[in-house]
């Protein structure tokens, strides 16, 4: 007979009914108390562009944190900025002390004049259908929108901005972290 198996299915065995206690433990506790539940949600935007030609620009003079630090700027201004030309990768160690314009991905599509004819009609109307998307996620549970949101694929800050004033999201005062 191996005693070192029956000492592990004995332990293993212990584990179990601590667990089963704990778990009824916590049954009860949950039963006394009140929670409220929350969605935190992550979307899609896909390709959530404005209707202006414009340039990615990074500050690398400034505090990584800052809202300035990476901004959209208008492609005929690009001239206007100081800026060295960097074949570098976009981290922070490698941007720091420089500035730097960059091309968006796309940026041609997404204009009055490119092949999608990308108007402010079609702009106002993304953000309102992402907008109704956004308030009824998780509703069916909690009566309310989500308390967070990710995104990916936005331009830039302008079109966050714009999507948090639409009206099926603004009541939720949402704020911008770009």
């Amino acid at each position: 007979m191996n005693f070192s198996n029956s000492g592990d299915k004995i332990k293993n065995f212990l584990a179990f009914i601590l667990l089963i206690f704990l778990f009824n433990a916590n049954l009860t506790f949950a039963q006394d108390n009140q929670y409220q539940a929350a969605t935190v949600g992550f979307y899609n935007l896909e390709n959530l562009f404005d209707i202006y030609p414009s340039a990615g620009y990074i500050d690398g003079t400034r505090d990584y944190q800052d809202q300035l630090y990476h901004i959209s700027i208008n492609r005929a201004d690009i001239a206007n900025y100081d800026t060295v030309d960097c074949k570098c990768r976009l981290t922070e160690a490698n941007l720091s002390g420089k500035k730097i314009i960059r091309e968006l991905i796309l940026i041609d599509e997404f204009t009055p004049n490119g092949p999608k004819a990308w108007n402010q009609e079609k702009y106002n109307q993304k953000l309102n259908n992402l907008s109704r998307v956004i308030a009824e996620m998780g509703s069916d549970v909690t009566q309310s929108a989500p308390v967070a949101m990710g995104v990916v694929e936005v331009e830039n800050r302008d079109v966050l901005e714009d999507l948090v004033k639409q009206p099926a999201i603004e009541k939720f005062n949402y704020g911008v972290i770009h």
